[in-house]
């Protein structure tokens, strides 16, 4: 972060840079502030793309998600939104006309094809699919592991993931303290500490940022 920060301080405003930053800050907990980063791109070059609707997303603004999501191109996402808002049957159409129609990665695959098999009630094809991905350092696909073990009720995988990005560098209190699908998990006598420390590194992460000039640069 503290690097980005310094490359708009010293060569100007980069639209590349400030895209960067969405995805930084969010990984730091910090989501108002990524969609700063996203606003501050998209006026300097309107047809620049950022990783925004994962932001959108963590907020809990699932419309605003599926708005700023690649549409008829997408993969994952707006079916999660559509699952979130209640619209189980249209995420699940879409994910079954995606998994079958495209050459997927492993990684994308197991991601789509454990919350279509969660959308359908088959938890077990959803838990073999999840812990049969290789995820090497992506930290964000963990969180959503953890979300999905936490949709089907399994509590104590849903934290082994959530611990597992948070040791990866994935932080977002915000959605584990707000959205429904993590109902399972704030029931368990671990969960407060995992929040606490999710909101503790946030909040290191928020002062070094402003330490940094970040709300001057974000004309925040």
């Amino acid at each position: 972060m503290k690097r980005l920060l310094n490359r708009l301080r010293s060569r100007g405003e980069e639209p590349e840079s400030f895209a960067g930053l969405v995805q930084v800050l969010r990984f730091c907990g910090l989501l108002d502030e990524s969609v700063a980063a996203h606003a501050r791109a998209k006026r300097l070059d309107p047809t620049i793309i950022t990783s925004v609707p994962h932001t959108h997303f963590l907020r809990g603004e699932y419309e605003a998600t599926i708005e700023t999501y690649g549409g008829g191109k997408g993969y994952y996402l707006d079916a999660a939104s559509w699952a979130a808002l209640g619209d189980t049957r249209r995420a699940v159409a879409l994910l079954r006309q995606r998994v079958g129609e495209r050459q997927l990665s492993p990684l994308m695959s197991g991601l789509m094809g454990s919350l279509l098999a969660i959308l359908e009630g088959r938890r077990g094809d959803a838990a073999d699919a999840m812990y049969k991905t290789e995820i090497a350092r992506e930290p964000e696909v963990l969180f959503y592991f953890a979300r999905h073990f936490s949709m089907m009720g399994n509590t104590a995988a849903a934290l082994e993931m959530l611990r597992r990005a948070f040791i990866e560098g994935f932080r977002a209190s915000k959605s584990i303290e707000r959205d429904k699908a993590w109902s399972s998990v704030r029931k368990d006598a671990a969960f407060e500490r995992v929040l606490g420390e999710a909101k503790a590194y946030e909040k290191n992460a928020r002062y070094a940022f402003e330490r940094a000039g970040g709300r001057q640069i974000l004309r925040l």
